[in-house]
């Protein structure tokens, strides 16, 4: 875009679609060029524009792990909760790829980690799944957040246990270690990390 005459740059051109129904913004989003569009046409309106499978523009740049290109002014709640037709929304996204850091700490709340997208699951299960749970701030995972569970009954605690992610939760809700062969280590007064 930066070798791209300022003076085309229109908001129909930024709008208009190719046949999956990406707009330009879409596409910047997707190839971390988002931040050489001019900020006038960064606006709520442009980056909910959706393609033909419901992915937003914030959908595109936390897929493509390129949120810190989108002013924290548009990274909101009712933004962030808006899902695509396969029920893919903005938080589970930036869970999944690593970019909760990104949304200012003010705009991340244990509602919208908690947010079920139409699978059922929560921005939580993903981050535990992938291994993001050290970027949500110790203060949003508690008892209850850790211990919601999923579609599938599985708790934030135990999908990261299984994924090998335990330490990244507080050392106040890990869970401890358990069987014959931790009961023997205690015994022999041998101390292990937590998984």
């Amino acid at each position: 875009m930066d070798q791209f005459p300022p003076q085309y740059i229109t908001a129909e051109l930024l709008a208009s679609t190719n046949a999956s129904g990406e707009t330009v913004l879409h596409v910047a989003a997707l190839d971390h060029h988002l931040d050489q569009i001019p900020s006038e046409f960064i606006t709520a309106k442009s980056l909910m524009l959706q393609t033909r499978s419901g992915d937003t523009v914030l959908h595109a740049a936390a897929i493509a792990s390129n949120l810190r290109q989108v002013p924290d002014a548009f990274l909101v709640h009712d933004n962030m909760i808006v899902a695509s037709k396969s029920g893919f929304t903005v938080i589970h996204a930036a869970a999944e790829t690593g970019q909760l850091d990104h949304i200012p700490s003010g705009n991340l709340t244990e509602d919208l980690l908690l947010f079920r997208n139409d699978h059922g699951d929560t921005p939580l299960d993903a981050a535990a799944y992938e291994g993001h749970l050290d970027q949500i701030p110790a203060e949003l995972l508690t008892e209850k957040t850790v211990l919601t569970l999923n579609y599938n009954g599985v708790t934030v605690i135990r999908t990261a246990v299984v994924r090998g992610y335990v330490a990244q939760l507080p050392a106040g809700l890990r869970p401890k270690p358990q069987g014959p062969v931790s009961r023997t280590l205690e015994k022999l007064g041998i101390t292990r990390p937590p998984f």
